[in-house]
């Protein structure tokens, strides 16, 4: 008997050590299952307008800190290269051609599709967004229960300049220091732009590197330093919001994102599925939970976003997602020690813009791999850009 107390003894003892440990590392754990995420998204910015790139013409410290702290990437592209449906791809981390009507401009965000964003208030995050988040689309005309389940509580202010101060008091509202997921979205460098702008910012027309496909004219070159003005006041908002993070000791533990919705807002790019309207920037920041100065060169998807951002939280993938987790990217960035993340991606478009009668669209898909882009172009017969004025009579 006396043997068998102590036996019960040394077991009850050890079975309370591993559960002091796994209460231990459960705590630890929860510290690194819920970063803080800021996702931070221009709109039509497009690849390689950022100075981390080697853009002469465009200064962007935010984004060359991110990329600097922690990781640059070559290969991103969006899902659909125009603005609300890419979006939409972003939340739910599908194809346009599984969101319905969300997968086209400027229409409806069905509130049967699932978005990954309502995962974290679930968790326990505190959620907001400024300036531009899933839009322009009729979100009330949805039955969506609470637009908050669509990306969080909104800010807006109407000097762009100062979104930064959005974040701020979004920081304020938080109860008991809750973690934190902000979609910070503006409406830079989106059309129109203030003619001149850029060479009144001291801004040189040859710094400017037209691509091949536009006319190299001064009136192209200046129109591209307006383009530029605009991103810097995108990048000076996330200056701003990084300093916000330093000052309140949030910073390592606050998972970054940079990018942009889409290509750049210039012919064959923007509402285009060839490489200019579909390739664009990011880069990565996550302190030292991923190794610093690596420059990625996977092919990444916007609708990787969703089981990425997902997985660094812990929370579970859902089935709907179509997307595929670059965590293991994030953790383990030298190429050389791990599988290439993927040999192809998919995108493409339905209605860019209500150009035709009952409003019918110029669908494409296209498949991408490292060195080739298949672009099918689904109706050839009917105008990229839409119907001619006098068709339309």
């Amino acid at each position: 008997m006396k043997k068998l107390v102590q036996i019960l003894i040394v077991v009850f003892t050890f079975a309370l050590m591993i559960r002091l440990m796994h209460t231990f590392d459960s705590d630890a754990q929860q510290i690194f299952e819920k970063p803080n995420v800021l996702f931070a998204i221009s709109d039509d910015q497009g690849y390689p307008h950022a100075s981390a790139y080697g853009a002469k013409f465009v200064k962007t410290p935010g984004f060359d800190r991110i990329a600097e702290e922690g990781l640059l990437f070559q290969n991103v592209y969006c899902a659909v290269p125009q603005c609300s449906p890419n979006r939409a791809s972003i939340l739910t981390g599908r194809y346009l051609w599984q969101n319905y009507e969300a997968g086209t401009h400027a229409s409806l965000f069905p509130a049967d599709l699932k978005v990954f964003t309502d995962d974290f208030i679930e968790a326990g995050y505190h959620l907001g967004s400024t300036g531009k988040p899933w839009a322009p689309g009729l979100i009330d005309k949805t039955n969506r229960l609470k637009n908050k389940n669509l990306i969080g509580k909104y800010y807006n202010t109407e000097d762009q300049s100062e979104y930064w101060k959005e974040f701020q008091k979004f920081l304020e509202d938080r109860e008991n220091n809750e973690p934190f997921f902000f979609w910070f979205g503006t409406y830079d460098p989106h059309r129109p732009y203030k003619k001149g702008a850029g060479l009144a910012a001291g801004k040189r027309l040859k710094d400017v590197h037209v691509p091949p496909y536009l006319p190299d004219t001064d009136i192209v070159r200046s129109d591209f330093l307006d383009y530029a003005v605009m991103i810097e006041r995108f990048d000076s908002n996330l200056v701003k919001m990084i300093a916000i993070l330093e000052d309140m000791g949030e910073l390592d533990n606050t998972l970054i994102i940079v990018t942009s919705d889409n290509g750049m807002p210039y012919p064959r790019a923007k509402g285009n599925a060839y490489d200019a309207g579909v390739r664009v920037p990011m880069a990565i920041r996550w302190g030292d939970k991923i190794p610093a100065g690596y420059v990625i060169d996977d092919l990444i998807s916007h609708i990787d976003f969703a089981p990425t951002l997902l997985g660094a939280a812990n929370l579970p993938v859902y089935p709907e997602i179509e997307g595929k987790s670059f965590l293991n990217v994030l953790l383990n960035p030298d190429s050389e020690k791990r599988k290439a993340f993927r040999e192809s991606l998919f995108y493409g478009r339905e209605r860019a813009t209500s150009a035709r009668p009952n409003n019918f669209g110029y669908p494409v898909r296209t498949i991408r791999t490292k060195q080739y882009e298949l672009v099918w172009n689904m109706k050839p017969e009917r105008s990229p850009v839409g119907d001619r004025f006098h068709e339309m009579l």
